[in-house]
């Protein structure tokens, strides 16, 4: 049955824990983690976090030691800005793809990886607003096959409400950026 990884930022700690049993409890496989923020799970059930100050992804495995396995050096940490969202690809097996939402100096954007490779993250989508606060930045793909991204206002609650900023919206693409069949509006993420 696969494991629930619960994050307990109060205490930066991460603890995956089997489905309840009177004798089951969390273990304790990550601790001292600065903000952890995304979360994804493997085709293996072991999982992938996100830590947003250091830009650094992890791998955590119960019984194993956590294990940094890429730094994406492109991002910046401002404010509440940095390495945030990460999910795996439903074609993971085949591509090892990975995709990442991150803060730069000038935008917020979607890029993906290949989970071994030390090359640069592509970038998908960008230009979406960047501020000290309210970037946003959870990702998951939809039983559709279809990424999803929750992008903050930035600070700036206009965004929320122009429908030509990305900010401040849920965004629905394929895997290559490109608008999602079926949005509510033409040709557009949102």
């Amino acid at each position: 049955m696969k494991r629930l990884l619960t994050v307990l930022t109060a205490l930066s700690l991460l603890a995956v824990a089997a489905p309840a049993t009177a004798a089951s409890a969390p273990q304790v496989v990550a601790a001292n983690k600065v903000v952890p923020w995304g979360l994804t799970f493997l085709p293996d059930g072991s999982a992938l976090f996100t830590e947003r100050v250091t830009r650094s992804i992890w791998a955590v495995a119960p019984g194993h030691a956590p294990r940094r396995i890429y730094t994406v050096t492109e991002s910046q940490a401002n404010g509440e800005g940095g390495l945030l969202g990460i999910a795996v690809a439903p074609t993971y097996a085949r591509d090892l793809r990975v995709y990442l939402y991150y803060s730069t100096g000038s935008d917020n954007r979607i890029a993906f990886i290949r989970r071994g490779s030390a090359a640069r993250p592509t970038p998908i989508v960008t230009g979406i607003p960047a501020g000290s606060n309210h970037n946003g930045g959870r990702l998951v793909f939809g039983p559709d096959g279809y990424l999803y991204a929750g992008t903050g206002d930035a600070g700036n609650t206009s965004n929320a409400q122009n429908p030509s900023s990305l900010g401040g919206k849920i965004l629905r693409v394929t895997t290559s950026g490109a608008p999602a069949p079926g949005n509510p509006f033409s040709g557009s993420r949102v």
